[in-house]
């Protein structure tokens, strides 16, 4: 364990799993309308925020959060491409785009019931 107690890393692990409830709502808007910059930014803060949380004090979510991290990356690199170089394509979303909110959405609730387990263990 890190340099922090069992509880200030329960208490670290249940943060992040509330920040995950967030940044899910907020991706959720930003799919919807991928140009709106501030919803961009705020997703971003987000992900940097489960990040610098998880890496400092939950070594146990060390794989879910690469996965999740790398998800993310995936997603926002296709939305972000369809949205800039098709701009007059049609709204249908491509079968690529599918696969990677499925992805996403299932690393996401992997990270989640991950942080939810580890913020309520108990010390033996």
């Amino acid at each position: 364990m890190s340099f922090l107690g069992r509880l200030e890393c329960n208490a670290i692990a249940l943060q992040v799993a509330d920040t995950l409830d967030a940044y899910e709502v907020t991706l959720d808007a930003w799919l919807v309308e991928p140009a709106n910059l501030i919803l961009y930014e705020k997703l971003s803060s987000q992900v940097e925020m489960i990040r610098v949380m998880s890496s400092s004090a939950l070594s146990p979510a060390t794989g879910a959060l690469a996965d999740l991290l790398l998800a993310h990356t995936d997603l926002t690199f296709i939305v972000l491409k369809q949205h800039l170089v098709r701009r007059d394509a049609p709204t249908e979303q491509s079968e690529q785009l599918v696969k990677a909110k499925k992805r996403h959405h299932f690393t996401l609730s992997e990270m989640r019931l991950l942080c939810v387990r580890l913020g309520t263990r108990r010390s033996s």
